[in-house]
């Protein structure tokens, strides 16, 4: 994927790095269903306008401002932060940040869209209400798997520095690895999180990592709304497992909630 592809495609159109994939063609649409119609920063969807997805502070904020992957999220200045809602995280029709994302992003946004600081642009539709094609799994994911996996052998710490470096420099030539051990495993993980962000593998990797997951909230200087500003731990939330839903087994006789295999 080229950082132009990166940027500007929206991540609705197919490219050389997609390996798996579906392809959604407007006459054969979900509509309302579509994944775009719940994550794209220009769908038509009351969801999208209403309640766009943005990139939690706490990542972002580790992220150089040379990075120009940044600029795929509304980062709020410091001369924007006061007009900023400190409960939601919305930015009124009369504040500096509302005003620079219609100017910047206004190609990218639904013309009633609300505007949310951090709120993303790297997701967008490429037909109404939210139709486009989206990725399941690409090479860069692959490139972050053989990263993460040579820091578990040890002993390929140069191997893992060329491999973030491939990755990172695209996107910011000041970027360079030079971290070992532990260091470079958590620098592994930060842009897996980062390159990989809005598909699909955040609560997966937590859980796969054992990782606490820390939700901080707009008053305690983080981006969550305080409905959802919670700490997870991997050894509470029953585990982070999914459950089944009963639904499914009462009708389902071969589901067995209980069994250990």
């Amino acid at each position: 994927m080229s950082t132009d592809d990166y940027l500007n495609s929206g991540f609705c159109e197919e490219n050389d790095e997609w390996i798996w994939s579906v392809y959604e063609a407007e006459d054969q649409t979900l509509y309302y269903y579509s994944f775009f119609a719940y994550i794209g920063a220009n769908s038509s969807a009351s969801i999208c306008r209403t309640y766009p997805f943005a990139i939690s502070k706490e990542l972002i904020d580790q992220i150089p401002e040379t990075d120009t992957r940044r600029s795929l999220f509304l980062v709020p200045l410091d001369s924007e932060i006061s007009g900023i809602n400190k409960t939601s995280g919305n930015a009124p029709s009369s504040s500096d940040l509302y005003k620079r994302a219609k100017a910047d992003y206004g190609a990218k946004l639904y013309s009633t869209s609300t505007i949310f600081q951090y709120m993303q642009f790297k997701f967008l539709a490429a037909f109404m209400p939210g139709g486009g094609c989206f990725n399941l799994f690409r090479a860069g994911e692959m490139a972050f798997i053989e990263a993460e996996a040579k820091c578990h052998m040890g002993g390929q710490d140069a191997s893992v520095q060329s491999i973030l470096n491939s990755i990172n420099k695209p996107y910011d030539p000041a970027y360079n690895c030079t971290a070992t051990g532990d260091a470079l495993l958590n620098e592994v993980k930060l842009y897996r999180r980062f390159h990989l962000w809005g598909e699909g593998h955040d609560w997966f990797d937590f859980k796969r990592w054992g990782a606490t997951m820390v939700r901080t909230s707009i008053a305690n200087g983080g981006s969550w709304h305080n409905n959802f500003a919670i700490t997870v731990k991997p050894d509470e939330k029953n585990n982070w497992t999914w459950i089944i839903p009963n639904r499914e087994s009462d009708y389902n006789k071969l589901i067995n909630q209980m069994a250990e295999d």
